[in-house]
């Protein structure tokens, strides 16, 4: 069972305790300049998924990046784990942030070993993060990427892990 309130107060108990220190969070989204490029339109219905695409992969703007991560996902049928996938490897922590949510809301069975794989990222935000999408991705066989996770050698991610095993 997931309770989200659960891993919440055995982290902030942990957090008392001296355990670990608390994870800085993830970078703040930042108003854009208005002279900042971006490739996303105002209006959400005009981006096609190969616009909305082309933007995550290439946008130089990271918030533009982000966004376009998130309206991909939101795009319907056509949106395709892998493409969100490729945000995993943006240079930017909150792009790849994002990339993991959007990967949680899509069908567990192909987006598992993408989320899986960001458990190996050198940020331990991202790796939070990962922790956090494979409890809401509905495949049985994330509790094997999970028990990676516990021997995170970070202990705030460890700490993470193991709130979900104490359930």
């Amino acid at each position: 069972m997931r309770c989200p309130a659960v891993v919440a107060s055995l982290a902030a108990v942990a957090l008392a305790a001296g355990c670990f220190q608390a994870p800085p969070p993830p970078p703040m989204a930042q108003p854009r300049p208005s002279s900042a490029p971006i490739a996303l339109a105002d209006d959400e219905s005009e981006q096609t998924a190969p616009e909305l695409a082309a933007a995550l992969r290439s946008d130089p703007d990271a918030i533009a990046r982000r966004e376009a991560v998130y309206r991909y996902a939101d795009s319907g049928a056509g949106a395709d784990a892998l493409v969100i996938g490729e945000a995993l490897k943006d240079p930017d922590v909150g792009v790849r942030i994002a990339a993991l949510e959007a990967l949680s809301m899509l069908d567990g069975v192909h987006s598992r070993p993408l989320i899986a794989s960001a458990l190996d990222d050198r940020e331990r935000r991202v790796r939070i993060a990962a922790v956090h999408a494979l409890l809401e991705i509905s495949d049985p066989a994330a509790g094997i990427a999970l028990r990676q996770a516990l021997a995170d050698p970070d202990p705030a991610v460890r700490a993470t892990a193991e709130a979900v095993f104490e359930d």
